[in-house]
Order: C-alpha cells, then sequence, then structure tokens
C-alpha cells in the first residue's frame, strides 16, 4: 500500500475518514511499511462506512491489488492488532506478483 506516492492520506482525509492527526501519524513515519501498518491500525477503528472509503480510495488511488485483497476478507473490521503484520506481508507479496491471492480468514492467511 502507498501512503507516500499517491494521494490516499489527502483523500481519506477530504472525505473524513481520517482527522488531521490521524493523517499526520502516518505521514511522518519515515519506513513505508510503518505507514502502512499505522493506517491499518487506524482503520481498524473506523466505521463499516469509512472501511469502504478507505477501500474504493485504494481503488481511486490505482492501488486495485491492495483494494483486491482487503475485499477478499468480506467483512468489517477485518484489522485486528493481531493480523496487521500478517495483512502488510500478505499486501507485500501480492504488490510483488499479482499472481498470488491471500484469503484473510480470522485465523490465518491461506495462499490459493
Amino acid at each position: 500500500m502507498d501512503t507516500k506516492n499517491t494521494d490516499l492520506l489527502d483523500h481519506l482525509f477530504t472525505e473524513g475518514v481520517l482527522e488531521e492527526e490521524e493523517k499526520m501519524d502516518v505521514d511522518v513515519l519515515p519506513i513505508p511499511s510503518q505507514r502502512c501498518e499505522r493506517l491499518l491500525s487506524i482503520m481498524g477503528r473506523k466505521t463499516a462506512k469509512q472501511y469502504e472509503i478507505f477501500v474504493n480510495t485504494l481503488e481511486a488511488t490505482n492501488q486495485q491489488h491492495v483494494a483486491d485483497v482487503l475485499r477478499l476478507q468480506g467483512s468489517f473490521p477485518f484489522c485486528e492488532t493481531r493480523y496487521i503484520s500478517q495483512l502488510i506481508t500478505a499486501l507485500h507479496r501480492v504488490s510483488k506478483t499479482s499472481k498470488i491471492i491471500f484469503v484473510i480468514t480470522t485465523s490465518n492467511f491461506h495462499q490459493i
């Protein structure tokens, strides 16, 4: 998930999904995986409507591969703290090759 080279955070802020402080909390982190983890953690505390806006915004910022992974889970909330690192790993793998698809379950990721 790219939070630096896209307008993702700006869109989420404009749509009222992120507060200014939340946007800054993500934006100041130096490492992409840290930004991704922080944003997913924040989104895990949002409403289902805000989550849907988040996924739609990923699509609008040319991050369809990430939106697809998140939609595979199928329900909100997707983002319990203990699953964030697994989700980040899956998103990085999907970013590298679109042929790998992961199904996110409540207990683990399964490659299919």
